[in-house]
């Protein structure tokens, strides 16, 4: 099996009281991170990130919605330890998406849900199936 190693739990801020994340929740924390931050945010990597809240935003229909769940899967696969990724949005209107990803990697699948409002400019993550 691989090992993936350890890193601080950090979704929107520093865990606290320090506690370590590894296996696949460390991948879907690193998942999460890549979906929201916008693309060209990272000085040595101008291909990584989508900028999540600002393609929500830009998404008001079915196809636009179809073609985001394409980029957030390209976006997703760019991380060498994600073998597959399935990818649905499902619009609960007034500004409000649920984001449900399954994801294998080589220590297993998992589920990344992310309940993200745009009029908020806010994102939720949970991840689902971790070891």
């Amino acid at each position: 099996m691989t090992d993936f190693g350890t890193d601080l739990l950090w979704i929107d801020d520093l865990d606290p009281t320090h506690r370590l994340t590894s296996g696949t929740a460390l991948v879907g924390q690193a998942i999460y991170h890549r979906l929201i931050t916008p693309r060209g945010r990272l000085i040595d990597d101008a291909n990584y990130g989508l900028g999540l809240i600002e393609q929500l935003h830009k998404a008001q229909t079915p196809v636009q919605y179809r073609a985001l769940e394409s980029l957030i899967r390209a976006e997703v696969l760019k991380d060498e330890r994600v073998e597959r990724c399935d990818v649905t949005l499902k619009d609960l209107g007034a500004g409000r998406t649920d984001i449900q990803l399954s994801v294998d990697c080589s220590l297993g699948p998992f589920k990344l849900i992310l309940s993200a409002d745009v009029t908020l400019a806010s994102i939720v993550p949970q991840i689902l199936g971790t070891e």
